[in-house]
């Protein structure tokens, strides 16, 4: 253990989650809106820090302060695969909700984790747009396409 928290948002089934616990980081606290994903990060990782919630929902005073935050918003309002209605969905608007929860908790360090849509013609402007606030809130926003395939993933994404 390197003795840094992690606050993890829109964990999903717990795959962002085995990463982050093998390098050595301490989840706090999980959530997840599908009830599905809720019992699939259970059964993966067994653990009781995670809980079903609708993050717009949450107070985010009641979240806990912790070192980092990693996240990653859902996909399918910027995939390729999807409708492409960006942040004019109700699911794309979370990007500006996770944004809302890095500024009032103000962790060390911040994991924001997308599909390569987000950065594509369409929908650029948006993620300029969190950049840039990220930037205003005091982070230094780097950023970098990768391909899952690059790191032992049986997919090419």
């Amino acid at each position: 253990m390197n003795g840094l928290t992690v606050l993890e948002l829109f964990c999903g089934g717990g795959i962002g989650a085995i990463g982050i616990k093998q390098a050595g980081y301490n989840i706090v606290k999980a959530l997840d809106f599908d009830k599905h994903a809720i019992a699939a990060y259970r059964y993966n990782l067994g653990e009781s820090c995670v809980e079903q919630a609708d993050i717009n929902s949450v107070d985010i005073n009641e979240l806990p302060t912790t070192d980092i935050i990693f996240g990653g918003p859902p996909c399918q309002s910027w995939s390729a695969a999807g409708k492409g209605e960006g942040d004019n969905d109700d699911r794309g608007k979370l990007v500006w909700r996770y944004l809302e929860i890095i500024e009032a908790k103000q962790p060390k360090a911040f994991v924001f984790e997308n599909v390569k849509g987000i950065i594509g013609k369409k929908h650029r402007s948006t993620f300029e747009s969190l950049i840039t606030k990220f930037n205003e809130i005091g982070y230094n926003v780097n950023w970098q396409l990768i391909n899952a395939w690059d790191y032992g993933v049986a997919q090419r994404r």
